[in-house]
């Protein structure tokens, strides 16, 4: 009866008779087949709604993806400019103290970029906290990286080398482990977090409580560089 009532709505003119179960009849003016006909254009009208909500929506959330994945690829080749940045500002500097250990000239200028380059891995960081859901392994690896990436401005200001000078030193190593699993964990899908924990994840990021344990033995051995620990208690 619905259909047939949604059938005289779209074709007033027609009329319908039915027989004793309420079925059309076929010797009313209106046959059989037109009838169906109908309800086939009918269903196909429904089911055009129902298919063009549900791509909306799928369009929607494709687009949101592809742009997630445009920020996390520019937040990578940001990572690389500055790790970058950071060898750059350390050769120089230990070149400067080879050449005259009382050099003035040049120290302003790479501490500048040095404050400039942690400032700006510092808002990177940001980034990360406030779009990904992060554990507490990830947190420890920001963290951990944060303060190794402040030894060369704090070297720099106490006018002392960076003395990691061969590729085999502790530092050197869990640096570039922990390099690796910075820039592994920005490419990383990951599901977004509420409001509270992005923030507890920022503050614990940015936390010193990894100034004395940013090196840890893991570090020196094989493994995931895309895992970091919580520091051990001291």
């Amino acid at each position: 009866m619905c259909l047939a009532a949604i059938f005289l709505t779209l074709f007033p003119f027609a009329t319908v008779t039915y027989g004793e179960q309420g079925v059309p009849s076929e010797t009313g003016p209106v046959t059989m087949e037109i009838f169906t006909a109908a309800l086939d254009l009918v269903v196909a009208v429904i089911a055009l709604i129902i298919f063009r909500s549900v791509g909306k929506r799928l369009v929607i959330y494709w687009d949101l993806r592809q742009k997630q994945r445009e920020n996390d690829l520019a937040a990578a080749q940001e990572f690389h400019r500055l790790y970058s940045e950071f060898l750059a500002v350390w050769k120089l500097w230990n070149n400067y103290l080879e050449i005259s250990p009382s050099v003035v000239e040049g120290r302003k200028e790479l501490l500048f970029r040095a404050c400039t380059a942690e400032g700006e891995l510092e808002s990177l960081f940001v980034r990360l906290a406030s779009s990904r859901k992060l554990d507490e392994e990830q947190i420890g690896l920001l963290g951990r990286f944060r303060q190794g990436y402040q030894s060369l401005r704090e070297a720099i200001s106490d006018g002392k080398a960076l003395d990691w000078r061969a590729s085999s030193d502790p530092k050197y190593i869990a640096f570039k482990k922990l390099a690796t699993g910075v820039a592994l964990l920005i490419v990383s899908e990951q599901q977004p977090a509420d409001s509270v924990a992005r923030a507890a994840a920022l503050i614990r990021i940015t936390s010193n409580e990894w100034e004395r344990n940013w090196v840890l033995a893991q570090d020196l051995a094989p493994g995931d560089p895309s895992k970091g620990s919580r520091p051990s208690a001291s």
